[in-house]
């Protein structure tokens, strides 16, 4: 395999870690509440709006976290072409939760207020796309490496 391909792929999905971490601590949400209310506006990150999908964020991030780290001490092919794929799989999965987290809002926010998306919502999708983009670049690299004859 191209070990500049490969470097690149690297660098991409970590890169798209690093933004799916980070964003779980910006604001997701900015609850503006009606005019009437006695409380003021407020900025909920990940951890605080969500239920169930911070912990799945956080499991997605770590789980291609690993994978990305084991292609560096993978040499064949077939092996490194599966971690790749998990890679991708990881990082889909992860942009379907966060684009799930852009489109809906959550019931801890309530349906009393307005609710507009915060910094973090754009960062994680950002993230997530990166991860799936880096698996989908690594995947072809390999697979684009093992059909071809080597040149002797």
């Amino acid at each position: 395999m191209s070990e500049s391909r490969q470097q690149q792929a690297e660098i991409a999905g970590l890169v798209g870690f690093a933004l799916l971490a980070i964003s779980l601590f910006l604001p997701w949400y900015a609850v503006d509440p009606p005019p009437s209310a006695f409380y003021s506006a407020e900025d909920l990150s990940a951890f605080r709006a969500f239920g169930w999908e911070d912990i799945v964020l956080v499991l997605l991030a770590g789980a291609s976290l690993a994978a990305l780290v084991r292609t560096r001490n993978v040499s064949k092919a077939a092996q490194l072409e599966g971690l790749w794929r998990l890679v991708a799989a990881l990082g889909g999965v992860a942009l379907c939760v966060c684009l799930y987290g852009l489109l809906v809002t959550p019931g801890s926010v309530g349906s009393a207020v307005e609710a507009s998306r915060g910094i973090g919502a754009y960062v994680g999708v950002l993230g997530a796309a990166a991860i799936l983009g880096a698996g989908i670049s690594g995947t072809r690299s390999v697979s684009e490496t093992a059909g071809r004859p080597s040149r002797s």
